[in-house]
């Protein structure tokens, strides 16, 4: 099954943390838009010339890579986590090439502020059922959800935000119970709420 993912929450409450254990570290391709450079790495690479070719090729989902000059590496190490750093277009026409991956969208309200990259996200979006393909995209604060993507995604995860619930979009009214218990209870706590039909 092929789902959108909308994860909220403010900093420090364990965005990162839930993407890492449920998108990252199962056996499945997967590709981040690491734009705060958080270190979503596989512990199992630690050299720092495979750590480079995870941020500088991103493309190499599935390639193998061979060092006979570093004897402490595997000699046959599979890539099937990438990471990219750079410009949203670049990550978008990557991420619409990908097949049967998780791709992650950190800080994604940045995706929204110009019409390019706003459009080939939605395609993303859209297309996801037909390229098997999971989309994560993560938010801070409910207030910076674009409206439209409610009715495109499968569930929310949701963490403590700072948000005011009387300045939220008519189309997240939905959320307010939610929100209200977060915010009065202890941080690092989540709910993950099914699509409101």
């Amino acid at each position: 099954m092929s789902n959108a993912v909308l994860t909220i929450g403010a900093s420090g409450q364990g965005k990162t943390f839930y993407d890492k254990e449920t998108f990252i570290y199962p056996n499945k391709k997967c590709l981040y838009f690491d734009v705060n450079n958080e270190g979503y790495t596989d512990n199992r690479l630690d050299d720092t010339r495979i750590k480079s070719m995870l941020i500088a090729r991103p493309e190499l989902t599935r390639g193998k890579i061979k060092d006979i000059a570093n004897p402490k590496l595997p000699t046959d190490t599979t890539l099937v986590r990438s990471r990219f750093i750079g410009k949203i277009d670049e990550f978008m026409d990557i991420a619409l090439k990908k097949r049967n991956t998780n791709v992650i969208i950190d800080e994604a309200t940045i995706f929204f502020a110009g019409k390019a990259a706003s459009e080939k996200l939605a395609e993303l979006i859209v297309l996801r059922k037909h390229r098997f393909n999971n989309i994560i995209l993560n938010f801070h604060a409910v207030r910076d959800v674009p409206p439209f993507l409610y009715s495109h995604i499968n569930f929310i995860v949701l963490f403590k935000t700072e948000d005011n619930c009387d300045d939220l979009p008519k189309k997240a009214q939905f959320l307010i119970p939610y929100i209200k218990k977060l915010q009065a209870g202890p941080d690092h706590k989540k709910v993950i709420i099914p699509k409101i039909k």
